[in-house]
């Protein structure tokens, strides 16, 4: 699926305790991947919030399987494989939501708007829309599990929650959650972990007292720590 153009859109958030309560088992996934200076350390769930009570359908976090893993990547491998699709790659993924979706008898009877509903997706930080050639951004791993049917289908992920934007210093002009909000995915922030995931995603960067480039590197992260922790960059 080839996600359209993005759009500006305001951000929904919440406090709630059962997203908190995911975000933070994200957050512990998070520690578990290598700090390394050119990557984001990430946890992710996928949860089926229609089970009763809801499922962890699968986990992951940055590094965690083989390759230059994203923790959403490795989170949708890990489902895809439940169902012998690993071997198919990224349509894979899709086929696998719409075989589950059936087993589950979902997706006609559900409300296509819903937000929350069906199978969702926590990850700490947004998921990318710009990865290095021959990598599959995030963004894009996440429309491919709607693309067993057309977009607005209840079947595949509908809601996305995450703690914080991704920052525009790795890869620039990140718009991962106007196009997933463009293309019928909701994105949700959930509130009170902005410190805490920004500490444990950035630990294996470069500090202050590593050269004059490191320096000025610092003094612009402390410049978007200082605008940006605490409100959601781009409200």
């Amino acid at each position: 699926m080839t996600p359209t153009s993005p759009t500006n859109s305001p951000t929904t958030t919440t406090t709630n305790p059962t997203h908190t309560t995911y975000i933070q088992r994200a957050l512990s996934l998070s520690r578990r991947s290598p700090p390394l200076p050119t990557n984001y350390r990430v946890g992710a769930l996928l949860v089926d919030t229609s089970s009763s009570p809801p499922e962890v359908l699968a986990s992951g976090y940055t590094l965690e399987l083989p390759g230059n893993t994203h923790a959403e990547q490795v989170c949708l491998m890990k489902f895809a494989a439940r169902f012998g699709f690993e071997e198919k790659g990224e349509e894979g993924v899709g086929e696998a939501f719409g075989v589950y979706a059936c087993e589950r008898g979902q997706g006609e009877g559900q409300e296509k708007g819903e937000v929350g509903g069906g199978i969702v997706l926590y990850t700490t930080m947004e998921p990318c829309h710009h990865r290095s050639p021959g990598n599959i951004p995030c963004v894009e791993r996440i429309l491919l599990t709607r693309s067993r049917s057309s977009p607005s289908s209840a079947v595949g992920i509908r809601t996305v929650y995450t703690a914080i934007r991704e920052p525009d210093w790795l890869v620039k002009s990140n718009e991962g959650q106007s196009v997933l909000e463009r293309n019928g995915v909701h994105v949700v922030r959930v509130d009170g972990f902005e410190r805490d995931v920004w500490d444990v995603a950035t630990a294996g960067h470069v500090r202050e007292g590593d050269g004059e480039g490191t320096r000025r590197r610092d003094e612009r992260v402390g410049r978007w720590r200082g605008e940006n922790l605490g409100v959601w960059p781009g409200s």
